[in-house]
């Protein structure tokens, strides 16, 4: 399998500083991966659910550490499943609909 898009992996991890207020710490990982629209199945599967998975997107495990957001072709996408297989991962994911400010913050204008 040819990994030839770039995307980049994102963990939220919210904590709670001395006044209470959360404070959000975001972890960001560029890795490259293959693309691709969303299965069949998986769309009707994940539409039965209530959920519009969009796209597949399919990386190497030993890249992917349980990440939920995944930022490909300059939109933010949710993890909405994830399936290993062997050396492989795939990710099945929905576009998010309105931003998180740390996502906002990405300061990336790129179409990746």
């Amino acid at each position: 399998m040819m990994c030839k898009d770039e995307i980049i992996l994102a963990s939220v991890s919210t904590q709670r500083n001395k006044n209470g207020y959360p404070v959000h710490s975001v972890s960001r990982a560029e890795v490259f991966a293959d693309i691709q629209s969303a299965k069949r199945q998986e769309f009707y599967e994940a539409l039965r659910s209530g959920i519009a998975a969009e796209i597949s997107i399919k990386i190497r495990s030993v890249d992917y550490n349980g990440e939920k957001y995944i930022k490909a072709y300059g939109h933010w996408y949710k993890l909405v499943r994830e399936y290993a297989l062997e050396d492989w991962t795939e990710l099945n994911c929905t576009e998010v609909k309105s931003l998180e400010n740390w996502m906002k913050e990405d300061g990336s204008s790129d179409n990746k």
